[in-house]
């Protein structure tokens, strides 16, 4: 799985909000520099370590090692970001080694990482209370603009969050020319609005990558979303949104990822 970043027109920042109980547990993630840069390669080794922390305190199974291929997602990896938060975590230690499947195969380095993290429930969910979102592509071009459209099951109010490359969190919605969105159920909004652009830009060296959008819908107008956009210019982590997220109760909430790839021109 490669990773992407995202040059984002809207440029806001966050600060964090805790809250949450989890439970620590150990596991190892590993990949391998294959079609992948090392830095990839390690990302990915932490992403898989997530996950097996995720699969460790829910009834989700992520099946088989390959989290997305030729930009087809699988749905246990949805599933597994659905399931749980990592809110805490710690890196044990790394270890590396030269592999070779075959004498006439080219040597490959393999990256593998211990991770200690705290993984918090999603908690019981209101089963008639959810969001459907949708990209306009799956793919784009390096300056493509990206529209996101949404639609509640219930009357709800929207927040709009992008999983970024290094692993941080962009609030895009609310910003500082739109509010939370007040959404009737079953109608459909559009993000951005006319005159705002959500413009697509792969990583810095990279010629394609994969993130993420998280469409948040909640009952009530989350205050704690416009908090979060306290100092322009500093992201939020990871650790500290699913903290914000969590302080939300769960039947109050939904949330639907939307994972795309960019690709440089």
């Amino acid at each position: 799985m490669r990773i992407v970043a995202l040059s984002i027109v809207i440029a806001l920042a966050a600060s964090p909000v805790y809250a949450a109980d989890c439970k620590w547990v150990e596991t190892e993630g590993a990949a391998t520099v294959a079609n992948i840069t090392p830095e990839e390669a390690k990302a990915l080794a932490l992403g898989r370590a997530r996950l097996a922390a995720i699969e460790n305190i829910s009834v989700i199974k992520v099946a088989g090692a390959t989290l997305v291929s030729d930009s087809v997602i699988a749905s246990d990896f949805i599933q597994a970001l659905s399931a749980g938060y990592v809110v805490e975590e710690s890196v044990v230690g790394w270890t590396h080694e030269i592999t070779q499947k075959k004498k006439e195969d080219a040597p490959l380095m393999a990256y593998t990482v211990k991770l200690k993290s705290c993984v918090a429930s999603s908690g019981a969910e209101d089963a008639f209370f959810k969001v459907k979102a949708s990209l306009d592509r799956p793919v784009y071009q390096s300056g493509d603009e990206a529209q996101i459209r949404v639609a509640c099951s219930k009357d709800c109010f929207l927040s709009i969050f992008n999983l970024r490359a290094d692993g941080q969190v962009r609030v895009l919605l609310p910003n500082d020319y739109e509010d939370s969105n007040g959404l009737k159920a079953g109608a459909e909004d559009s993000f951005p609005k006319k005159g705002i652009a959500l413009e697509m830009r792969v990583l810095d060296g990279h010629k394609k990558n994969i993130e993420a959008f998280i469409v948040v819908a909640t009952k009530e107008r989350w205050k704690g979303a416009s908090l979060l956009n306290r100092g322009k210019g500093n992201d939020l982590s990871m650790k500290d949104f699913y903290n914000a997220l969590l302080a939300l109760p769960a039947d109050a909430r939904a949330e639907e990822i939307l994972i795309y790839e960019v690709r440089k021109r």
